[in-house]
């Protein structure tokens, strides 16, 4: 009797056909992160996460479109793997926070999201076992897989659709992504969140996060920025408030980042108002300066 090995649902097809093009995305994501900003951090993490991508991809695909078992198994672990380290990843998140006086409320949608990401990749990996086992069954009842030898033309023009679109999509982000400095720009076009009626702006980042940026503005909008929250979850959580100068208060910066920007590095303010969280070697910096209505801001997360 001959037996045919199954074909995947649509259902199956769907989610199959989702975890290629998110493996993809991220791909594509990761290439352009490294190309904007190119320092050793992003290099090193991509090296591990590069080949994951690759690797999860193809698996998905020979073992959903190919009916190959072992890919089938390999995507199912490599999920099982994925959502086990989320599901860590939000319990030591949530024991920190608590630990350092953190509001969990504050950390609820980046907590739900890796939940909803992490039940997710458990829920596709046992789709995934489930798929395989259906193949072995269909082997052990007498199903013959197809032994294939090289690339065929399908396959071919397969991968060459998907590094067009790799290539169009790491383009895009690369070219969608704000300069690395800019100055006496318009408010609208910074890449961060500014004030209703912020002026005359000026920026520079560095890397893992560290930016400095400047503005004009007037002092009650300064203060209501700040009260806003400024800076990470964790400063936010600290209720630091806005003081008074009372001392000479010395912030760096954003010409302290290129050296293709020429400017003093430090600028010290002796009237105005100052906001200033730091924690080993994180920190997160503001100063207003009530003589010339600039106000400064600097933060780093290393």
């Amino acid at each position: 009797m001959n037996v045919s090995l199954p074909r995947p649902s649509m259902p199956f097809a769907t989610v199959s056909a989702l975890v290629i093009a998110g493996n993809l995305l991220l791909l594509s994501t990761f290439i352009a992160a490294a190309i904007v900003e190119p320092n050793r951090f992003a290099i090193m993490g991509g090296l591990f996460v590069l080949p994951l991508c690759v690797l999860m991809a193809v698996q998905q695909y020979r073992g959903t479109f190919r009916c190959v078992q072992s890919a089938a198994t390999t995507t199912s672990v490599l999920l099982y793997i994925m959502g086990g380290f989320l599901i860590f990843g939000v319990v030591t998140s949530a024991g920190e926070a608590i630990a350092n006086s953190i509001s969990l409320r504050m950390m609820a949608s980046i907590l739900i999201a890796m939940l909803i990401v992490a039940t997710c990749s458990i829920a596709i990996g046992r789709m995934n076992a489930l798929w395989s086992r259906r193949i072995r069954s269909a082997i052990d009842s007498g199903a013959v897989p197809a032994i294939k030898r090289g690339f065929s033309l399908r396959d071919l023009l397969l991968a060459v659709t998907v590094i067009a679109a790799m290539t169009a999509i790491t383009s895009q982000l690369i070219r969608s992504a704000p300069p690395w400095y800019a100055e006496n720009i318009q408010a609208s076009a910074a890449p961060f969140s500014l004030p209703a009626g912020a002026t005359d702006v000026s920026y520079c980042k560095g890397y893992r996060g560290t930016i400095a940026y400047e503005f004009t503005i007037n002092e009650p909008a300064f203060r209501g920025w700040v009260e806003s929250g400024i800076g990470s979850i964790e400063s936010e959580s600290a209720a630091i408030p806005i003081r008074e100068i009372t001392t000479p208060f010395t912030i760096r910066r954003y010409f302290t980042y290129s050296s293709k920007l020429n400017g003093p590095r430090e600028i010290t303010v002796n009237s105005g108002l100052f906001y200033s969280w730091s924690k080993e070697d994180r920190g997160v910096h503001a100063v207003y300066d009530r003589t010339t209505g600039r106000a400064y801001y600097y933060a780093h997360f290393h």
